[in-house]
């Protein structure tokens, strides 16, 4: 397994498209899901089954630490043709175990090309036990994996393509290996890639 930090630095209040997810944005990651990208087997809309679709879906992961209780949102912006999918666990990911500690998993939906976890009130297209409300009230000091994939898989075009990430609310710090390099006001965050 490979390893590359991932710097951000905190930006200013910014208004995101629903004022449900308007805030103070913590975090903000560009990516893209290509071709050498691993892939797994993702969970279904609901989160107790696995895909029919999305049996080999690329996949990119970013690890963080909740530094307060929240509330948090996490969102995913497609700017392209990627059709998105965002999957949050507590504490790890474990691409063989897709179901395992998943906390809250949103698909693009069919009135967006976003993500939000979690969506809202009006909106029934996240699942999981952290999307009861309308934020994510993360357990002080539990480190988070973020989940950026794909509805198709990586063979259809569909599955492949940019994104971007950001985390509103609460406070965040690196995950523990990564403390010894923070500096200043920027948040570092561990982007994983499995070879």
């Amino acid at each position: 397994m490979s390893r590359s930090i991932i710097t951000a630095a905190v930006l200013s209040t910014l208004t995101l498209a629903s004022s449900a997810h308007a805030g103070i944005m913590l975090l903000d990651i560009a990516g893209s899901l290509t071709n050498t990208d691993p892939v797994f087997h993702r969970p279904a809309i609901g989160g107790t089954n696995l895909s029919v679709p999305g049996t080999a879906v690329a996949y990119d992961t970013y690890e963080f630490i909740a530094n307060a209780t929240g509330p948090y949102a996490v969102s995913a912006f497609y700017p392209g043709d990627l059709d998105g999918f965002l999957f949050l666990y507590r504490p790890s990911f474990n691409p063989a175990s897709s179901l395992v500690n998943l906390q809250a998993g949103n698909d693009d939906g069919s009135l967006t090309n976003n993500s939000f976890l979690p969506d809202g009130p009006d909106v029934d297209d996240d699942f999981g036990p952290e999307t009861a409300g309308t934020t994510l009230n993360l357990t002080p000091g539990g480190l988070y994996t973020i989940v950026v994939t794909s509805f198709y898989n990586a063979t259809n075009s569909s599955g492949l393509g940019n994104y971007n990430i950001g985390i509103t609310g609460g406070s965040l710090v690196p995950e523990p290996t990564t403390l010894a390099v923070l500096s200043g006001a920027a948040i570092l965050l561990l982007k994983r890639r499995r070879a």
